[in-house]
């Protein structure tokens, strides 16, 4: 959960540490002069039967405002028992909301900004790299895609319809088609009927295909695996 809260910096930091902070707290002040929180914490949630961590990350704002991103995470052992999953998803809902409840009771006015269930990097409302030199993955991996484009043998009628990069006829059957993300991760199916194909695999169609994302992912780990070397 991201918010705005209409209170000074030290205040918001020195409160929330003191209440939540049982692991790990750093107060940074940046290059432009805004200070910036961190704080961690964790606890045992009984119904989960598992452990649960809180982060609250804190930026300065100018005109005595603080935005925070509230995190709460971890609890594994709960992933392995289904029925406990949905306990687990309401504890770390609690840890949040227990933490917008202090703010409340401090007289401390927020406005919501952003709440995302089920978190992960790609869900954040904002690149979390932005500031990172780039490393042109994104260009390599459009590189490689046209690459695949060029190789692949299609009949004109699919070629016209924009189809996914890592599609090409079966040398084998031409009636049926292959998928060449076989060639970069794992698929589970990786024949298709022409019906199938026209389906799914065609007009932009494929980028909400399971195959041509997990290869896409898969392919930018392997170039940053190279790149960082």
């Amino acid at each position: 959960m991201r918010i705005r809260i209409a209170s000074p910096f030290h205040k918001v930091y020195r409160l929330l540490a003191r209440r939540f902070c049982t692991c790990y707290r750093r107060c940074l002040r940046l290059g432009d002069g805004r200070l910036y929180g961190l704080i961690i914490g964790e606890r045992f949630s009984w119904p989960a039967d598992s452990g649960i961590s809180i982060t609250i990350i804190l930026y300065e704002e100018a005109g005595g405002r603080v935005v925070a991103e509230i995190i709460s995470h971890a609890g594994g052992r709960a992933l392995i028992r289904p029925w406990r999953r949905s306990w687990l998803r309401q504890a770390h809902e609690g840890y949040v909301e227990e933490v917008l409840g202090f703010l409340k009771s401090r007289n401390m006015d927020f406005e919501l900004l952003n709440r995302i269930d089920d978190f992960s990097p790609d869900k954040a409302p904002y690149d979390p790299d932005a500031f990172l030199p780039s490393l042109g993955i994104e260009e390599k991996v459009n590189e490689y895609l046209e690459e695949m484009r060029r190789t692949a043998q299609l009949p004109s009628k699919i070629r016209a319809l924009r189809p996914c990069p890592f599609l090409t006829s079966s040398r084998e059957f031409p009636d049926l088609y292959v998928c060449r993300a076989r060639e970069v991760a794992y698929v589970p199916i990786d024949v298709f009927r022409e019906d199938e194909v026209l389906r799914k695999c065609v007009r932009d169609r494929y980028e909400e295909c399971e195959n041509y994302k997990a290869a896409l992912e898969r392919l930018k780990d392997k170039l940053l695996e190279l790149l960082l070397q």
